[in-house]
């Protein structure tokens, strides 16, 4: 019975010493990638041309100095766009178009468009799936709270796309830089129209995925705005705030 209680004893030691440098070597990895993050931070403080105004290195920067204020406002910040979409603040639950989430496709880009004094909001998507090239146009009137009037569908086209007008889009995109465009340029106002955009992009062998957004307010002057025009003329669409004229 000694016996017995003495092999308890060293299993018990034996699993807290196992237990201990678990934990020590847990603490160690730890304190190796938060090295590595801090000498990364200061590599990027030294380059004169990185944009440290960039949402991905504040949040680095406040996890390295941990400053959880920081961190939360970046947290609520994307939750909000996650379960609020922009959509929502100028149409009611009435108002719906194709999930871009859920779209089957190898690519896709989705373009939303409202302009202050003007009741339209126009959604346009276009999307790639093998050879097969679709865009989904959506023109919605706004609701008025005010007289009760919910939101309608004024127009809508869904259209096959040939692959020479595919690849004129595409120009347009790499001409606007949509893929190394910031989220948000900090340019905004009270009045005037804003430009939503999605994209979203299978690439390399791996098929891995990329996804950008990009918002700009008062955009009639940008290079991505003729992408949106592009589309709205291939789609033959002709109500909204703005039109291929």
């Amino acid at each position: 019975m000694r016996a017995l209680h003495s092999k308890l004893v060293l299993f018990l030691i034996a699993i807290l010493l196992y237990s201990c440098h678990q934990d020590l070597n847990h603490n160690k990895s730890i304190s190796t990638r938060d090295s590595i993050l801090n000498q990364y931070l200061k590599v990027i403080d030294t380059l004169p041309y990185y944009d440290t105004a960039n949402q991905d290195y504040q949040f680095l920067r406040a996890y390295a100095l941990n400053d959880t204020s920081t961190l939360k406002n970046i947290r609520d910040y994307h939750t909000r766009f996650k379960t609020i979409p922009w959509i929502d603040y100028y149409l009611d639950s009435s108002a719906t178009s194709q999930d871009f989430s859920k779209l089957n496709a190898d690519e896709a880009y989705s373009f939303g468009y409202y302009a202050s004094f003007c009741p339209y909001y126009t959604v346009t998507t276009i999307f790639k799936s093998g050879e097969v090239i679709k865009i989904n146009s959506i023109v919605y009137q706004n609701a008025d709270s005010y007289d009760s009037i919910p939101c309608k569908i004024v127009e809508q086209t869904m259209l096959t796309v040939d692959s020479l007008s595919w690849e004129k889009f595409k120009e347009s995109l790499e001409v606007a830089d949509f893929w190394g465009l910031k989220e948000d340029n900090g340019y905004h106002g009270v009045d005037g129209s804003s430009l939503n955009i999605l994209g979203f992009q299978k690439v390399g062998r791996g098929h891995k995925e990329r996804r950008a957004y990009v918002t700009r307010w008062n955009p009639h002057n940008l290079s991505i705005t003729g992408s949106f025009i592009m589309l709205l003329r291939f789609s033959k669409i002709k109500s909204g705030c703005l039109t291929p004229g």
